[in-house]
């Protein structure tokens, strides 16, 4: 139960997502782990803001673009060590919200993701082994827990910034969203519609949407869900080369990123409203975004 203090620190949460919904979020376990690049900072800035219980930063990977970090862009240095990141994050993000426990650990995720009672999430960070990606992925999906990818950077064949955010809730995820709007009804006791929606893995997604040769020519409307996407494929096939980037465009999608991840780990949690199904990419020079939902 939120305590009589928590109730006034998050009472304008409370009065936009309800007090059951702000009491998941209170028993949530946060697991970040990989690079610690400029979207990890808007994401834990923005957890710690929520009041998950517990954060755990994992670091692993090599030295990040310093200008790329909310914590370190005004540190003097080109690149810092990525753990050295994790750590100031841990320092001065613990300031934002006491009643979190935000951590930086060096024990397996495995391990984290087993143990304790508490709800768990797990993140990856620009992980850039595929083989890493998919196994902590598979190891979350059989301890049912939602997990996310997400990378950055730019590859040789597309010169442009941009961001992508893989999305995994497991075979069956039930969420709550409102009813259409009816003027003919009292719009306080409309009743909340619940839908399901089956998501796949990070290796079925990433291995599917190579499978794709007919290039699924059907015509959609714009902002409307796809099954493929050419800049995904150039992602895919120059995925050894994608690199984080401390391009001023680089840095606003970052950010923009890090606070659409805090957004679904809400959305996962909460069973609130339509999460994105299941692959998103951001565009840096344009600001434009598309959603690739790939099946089974």
């Amino acid at each position: 139960m939120l305590t009589g203090e928590e109730e006034v620190l998050y009472d304008r949460q409370i009065r936009l997502w309800g007090r059951d919904a702000q009491q998941c979020i209170r028993q949530t376990h946060a697991i970040l782990y990989g690079q610690f690049t400029g979207p990890s900072h808007e994401l834990v800035k923005n957890l710690m803001l929520q009041g998950v219980a517990r954060i755990s930063l994992v670091p692993k990977g090599p030295p990040v673009p310093a200008k790329s970090c909310l914590f370190t862009s005004h540190c003097g240095m080109d690149v810092m060590d990525n753990t050295e990141v994790a750590e100031m994050i841990q320092r001065e993000a613990a300031q934002l919200n006491p009643r979190v426990n935000l951590e930086c650990v060096n024990i397996p995720v495995e391990e984290l993701l087993s143990t304790g009672e508490m709800t768990k999430v797990l993140v990856l960070l620009e992980e850039h082994s595929l083989e890493v990606a998919f196994d902590l992925n598979a190891f979350a999906r059989r301890n049912g827990v939602p997990s996310w990818w997400l990378l950055t950077g730019r590859t040789p064949s597309h010169t442009d910034d941009m961001g992508l955010l893989f999305c995994d809730l497991g075979d069956q995820h039930t969420y709550r969203k409102q009813p259409p709007p009816n003027p003919e009804e009292d719009q306080e006791k409309r009743e909340e519609i619940k839908e399901t929606v089956s998501f796949v893995s990070f290796e079925t997604l990433w291995k599917r949407h190579l499978e794709t040769e007919s290039r699924l020519k059907e015509k959609t409307r714009r902002g409307m869900p796809v099954s493929f996407s050419p800049l995904l494929e150039l992602v895919q096939n120059g995925f050894q080369d994608l690199k984080p980037s401390a391009e001023p465009a680089a840095c606003c999608l970052g950010a923009i990123l890090g606070a659409v991840v805090a957004q679904e780990l809400n959305k996962a949690v909460t069973g609130r409203d339509l999460p994105i199904h299941n692959v998103l990419i951001l565009e840096a020079s344009s600001f434009t975004s598309q959603i690739i939902s790939i099946n089974s």
